[in-house]
């Protein structure tokens, strides 16, 4: 009789990050089937060894677990990801095999309050902070978009990670390194503004684990407009315009 896997040895194969990211997801599906198993994946993600390209799965299986008191200890370490209506989102491959119109989509990428125009470039139209966004549909799949929005902080492009400088009379800024000559920084803030500092004036300069493009942005946003941004992301193609 072949031996049964235990609740260690399925939560040990999440760490295995040399594995496919799909295998481990079919793991951390496995594990929360059981009260047990949650509680294994909210002990690895309070003590930092959930890896990240496993965080947002994790969080939609929470919001989605039938057991009230496991959901309300998992809020301290993963995310609580819900709509503007306050309903928890779908589990990651329901999410992903749900289909919007880009036309929509496009409206509520342009909303203000959403500010991804005021970040991100769009065939040559918005502020260029983040990535161009112009063939994001070519260089992401669908689950990759879908991440990028719910948990960006999870996958960071290079050349976009975010960096904290402390000056010596403890003011701070975060932005993008844009330049780092021997005699000064330059750092751009989420609003596409530069800020020059000399290296004299600097205490402490380091790369910190957090995307300028902020979490949550879900919140505000009903089921159907968050499919129907990410329909019109993968619609996008360098030069294309979107159907």
């Amino acid at each position: 009789m072949a031996k049964q896997t235990t609740i260690e040895e399925l939560a040990a194969q999440l760490t295995q990050t040399q594995k496919p990211v799909a295998r481990r997801k079919g793991v951390l599906a496995e594990l929360f089937k059981t009260p047990e198993g949650t509680q294994k994946v909210l002990d690895y993600a309070r003590l930092g060894a959930l890896p990240a390209d496993l965080r947002l799965a994790a969080a939609l299986e929470l919001g989605r677990s039938p057991w009230p008191a496991l959901r309300a200890q998992g809020s301290n370490c993963l995310a609580s990801l819900v709509t503007k209506d306050g309903l928890p989102l779908p589990r990651l491959p329901e999410l992903v095999a749900l289909r919007g119109h880009p036309s929509e989509g496009e409206k509520v990428y342009q909303r203000t309050d959403l500010n991804c125009i005021g970040c991100h470039m769009v065939n040559g139209q918005g502020v260029a902070v983040g990535s161009d966004l112009s063939d994001i549909g070519k260089r992401l799949d669908r689950e990759g978009i879908l991440e990028n929005i719910l948990d960006p902080s999870a996958i960071i492009t290079a050349n976009y990670e975010t960096w904290q400088v402390i000056l010596k009379n403890n003011d701070e800024l975060y932005g993008l390194l844009v330049e780092n000559s021997d005699a000064e920084l330059v750092i751009k803030d989420a609003k596409a503004s530069l800020a020059r500092v000399k290296k004299s004036e600097v205490k402490k300069f380091q790369q910190v684990p957090v995307s300028l493009m902020p979490a949550g942005l879900q919140a505000s946003m009903s089921l159907q407009e968050l499919v129907d941004l990410l329909e019109y992301l993968c619609s996008l193609t360098k030069g294309a315009s979107p159907p």
